[in-house]
């Protein structure tokens, strides 16, 4: 199997130990090996990425990955759990993401080029501050 080479500043990618996100490609590489992850496991960490080193609330990435929907929290842990089986956190040292007890989840490794949120001030809002 080949894949297109895409450079990282391209894909808008970011990266954090042996990890490479390509983030317009949606692939995760480690050492520049195509990592297997399911969509939701892939927003989590983008989610994560976004606040690099900050707790996201359970209830805040639930509200982004099932918007509007009432999910339960087990589902949330499932993919947490495959994201972490697939980065190998918590294996030989490597610790990437935090759990923080009552309070969420971070992503505790050095991100490089972490992507900007995607948040945006609602448009009655947005008049009031300078572009």
């Amino acid at each position: 199997m080949t894949f297109e080479t895409t450079s990282f500043s391209e894909a808008g990618g970011f990266s954090f130990g042996p990890f490479r996100f390509l983030q317009r490609e949606r692939r995760l590489e480690k050492d520049g090996v195509p990592v297997k992850l399911v969509a939701r496991a892939l927003d989590i960490l983008l989610a994560l990425a976004e606040t690099a080193g900050e707790v996201v609330s359970k209830n805040d990435l639930l509200e982004r990955l099932w918007p509007g929907l009432p999910v339960d929290d087990r589902l949330l842990c499932d993919h947490m759990t495959a994201l972490r089986k697939a980065l190998g956190d918590g294996t030989a040292g490597a610790r990437y993401i935090a759990n923080v007890a009552g309070r969420g989840y971070a992503l505790v490794a050095e991100t490089v080029n972490p992507p900007a949120s995607n948040f945006q001030l609602p448009p009655i809002w947005a008049r009031y501050v300078e572009p």
